[in-house]
């Protein structure tokens, strides 16, 4: 072969190279790969047109654009959904793809977008029934379904992140799963779904925040991951403990306290409206503040005798509260007004005290309470005047 055809050949050579990577460059942005079965079969890559209730924000908007070909090499673009259809009333199922075609370049879909009531990216879409999420999906954010009609949502196993009030409101949502791959459940993530029922944990759970469960009334079991080394629901007692520092940390109406359990955390049971009697064991030492506030169907309650300190407020709002049993010496002797020992006696009207302890002086002062024929063993009964 002469010099100029061999010249000719390479020349030919290179642009079938060319147009090859440039055919497989364009697979890429174009179709995605789906496996069913044994199956593998290829499918378009959506773009923004094919979901036209979800608004996306873009990783490199803000930056040089990054042209077709370097995205083979560059980090992978990724894609956040922001908001949901202006007119939200309208959407009552959702969809959010693995992938979205914006500008002839390919975003992975990895975060639900929130920050604040305003900017959560499903917040108040209230006839949204149900939605499906992706297994690209690492992060939910703040208040990204607060206040949707939520019924049910399987939480993909990729997210490691629930932000604070992500669910907030969400009063018809039944039952939550939390996979294993979530590390942090965020302060008042299910705050006030009062119809959520049950709750898994899983094992890579390691924060919860302040308040995640709180005004979820309707709550009668949880279970932690038996391979969760900072939370447990030990002995069955559907709960959150801490491992670490024996502290209940949530609980609700079926709530049984095991002997382990050394602390009665801060909100622990904060407006449990079915739970309507307690007994808490000797071997906790503090019950903390607010522990039981707006318990209103809480109508009894027996105090340990390792019980040496109720924070102020533990009772508060426990309007049901006429029966008090108290094998505390602490409690007992700290009970010097209406208020004191967390309100523990404000609206009751029978206060069982272990025979041999001493009493406050409010409890004493026959103008509040007086000495009654008791009907319970080893206790003495002060009535309310």
């Amino acid at each position: 072969m002469s010099i100029k055809g061999k010249i000719l050949s390479v020349i030919s050579f290179v642009c079938l190279a060319v147009a090859l990577f440039m055919v497989g460059v364009w697979a890429v942005t174009e179709t995605d790969f789906k496996v069913s079965g044994n199956i593998e079969y290829v499918v378009p890559i959506p773009t923004e047109a094919d979901y036209p209730y979800l608004t996306f924000s873009f990783s490199d908007e803000e930056a040089e654009a990054v042209s077709l070909m370097s995205t083979r090499s560059t980090t992978p673009l990724t894609a956040s959904v922001v908001d949901c259809s202006t007119d939200a009333s309208v959407v009552t199922e959702a969809v959010v793809p693995e992938k979205i075609k914006h500008n002839d370049k390919v975003y992975i879909v990895t975060t639900i977008a929130g920050g604040s009531s305003s900017t959560g990216a499903f917040y108040n879409c209230t006839n949204l029934t149900s939605i499906e999420l992706p297994q690209t999906v690492t992060i939910i954010e703040s208040y990204a379904f607060a206040g949707t009609g939520l019924t049910s949502i399987e939480i993909p196993n990729s997210v490691t992140s629930i932000g604070g009030f992500a669910f907030h409101n969400c009063k018809g949502l039944t039952s939550i799963e939390i996979p294993n791959s979530v590390t942090s459940i965020g302060s008042s993530a299910f705050y006030n779904c009062r119809g959520l029922a049950s709750v898994t944990i899983g094992s890579g759970v390691t924060s919860i925040g302040s308040y995640a469960f709180t005004y979820c009334s309707g709550l009668t079991s949880i279970i932690v991951d038996e391979n969760n080394t900072i939370y447990d629901s030990r002995d069955n007692c559907n709960a959150i403990i801490e491992t670490s520092s024996n502290t209940l940390i949530q609980g609700f109406s079926k709530t049984i306290i095991p002997a382990s359990v050394t602390s009665i955390g801060n909100y622990a049971f904060y407006d449990c409206s079915g739970l309507t009697s307690m007994t808490i064991g000797s071997g906790v030492t503090r019950i903390g503040t607010y522990a039981f506030k707006n318990c209103t169907s809480l109508a009894s309650v027996t105090i340990g005798s390792g019980v040496t300190s109720i924070v102020s407020n533990a009772f508060n709002g426990c309007s049901a509260l006429t029966t008090v049993v108290i094998d505390s010496s602490t409690v007992a002797s700290g009970l010097t007004t209406t208020t004191a020992q967390g309100r523990l006696i404000y609206y009751a009207t029978k206060v069982y005290v272990k025979s041999g302890l001493s009493v406050g002086s409010y409890l004493s002062n026959t103008a509040n309470f007086t000495v009654g024929t008791s009907d319970k063993t080893g206790y003495v009964l002060y009535n309310k005047v």
